[in-house]
C-alpha cells in the first residue's frame, strides 16, 4: 500500500507513540538494572544503607529511612532489606511515563554511603554506584527505540 503526503500526520503520530512506548520500556529496564545492582552490591551490617536506595521520579529523595528489616552483621547475602528496596523501586519505575516524568532518581542519603562506595575500612571493594552504572550500560545495549515493525 502506497502512502501519500496526506498520510504523513497519521504516520508521524503512530511513530511518535511507538517511540514513546519504547523509551518508557527502556528507561524502566535500565533503571531496574541499576537499582538492583546498587542494592545487591551494598555491604550490609544493620540494613540501613541497603534500605536507603530510594527510587523517585522527577526529583531526588532527601529522606533517610530506617532499615526495612533491621539487624546486626546481616552480611552481603541479606535478602529482606534488598527485597523491600527492590519492591519500592518496582513501584516507582512502573509509574514512569515520558509524558509525565523527566527523570528517574536512585538516591541514598545515608551519611556514610560515600565511605561504603569508596571501600570504607573493609577489604572488599565498594563501587556500588560504578557497578550500577555499568549494569545500566550493559542493559541498554541492544535495546531499540524504534524497530522496523
Amino acid at each position: 500500500m502506497s502512502r501519500s503526503f496526506d498520510d504523513m500526520p497519521l504516520v508521524m503520530a503512530n511513530l511518535s507513540r511507538r517511540v514513546q512506548k519504547n523509551v518508557n520500556t527502556i528507561v524502566k529496564k535500565v533503571s531496574k538494572a541499576i537499582g538492583d545492582t546498587v542494592i545487591d552490591t551494598t555491604r550490609v551490617d544493620t540494613g540501613k544503607a541497603r534500605s536507603n536506595w530510594i527510587a523517585t521520579l522527577n526529583a531526588p529523595s532527601i529522606s533517610v529511612i530506617p532499615p526495612y528489616a533491621p539487624g546486626n552483621k546481616l552480611g552481603i547475602n541479606e535478602t529482606a532489606n534488598a527485597s523491600a528496596a527492590k519492591s519500592q523501586h518496582k513501584q516507582v519505575f512502573g509509574k514512569f511515563d515520558t509524558a509525565k516524568n523527566a527523570d528517574v532518581f536512585i538516591t541514598n542519603r545515608v551519611e556514610y554511603i560515600g565511605f561504603l562506595n569508596d571501600g570504607g575500612k573493609h577489604v572488599s571493594p565498594g563501587n556500588m554506584v560504578e557497578k550500577g552504572i555499568q549494569a545500566g550500560k550493559v542493559k541498554i545495549r541492544g535495546l531499540k527505540i524504534l524497530s522496523k515493525t
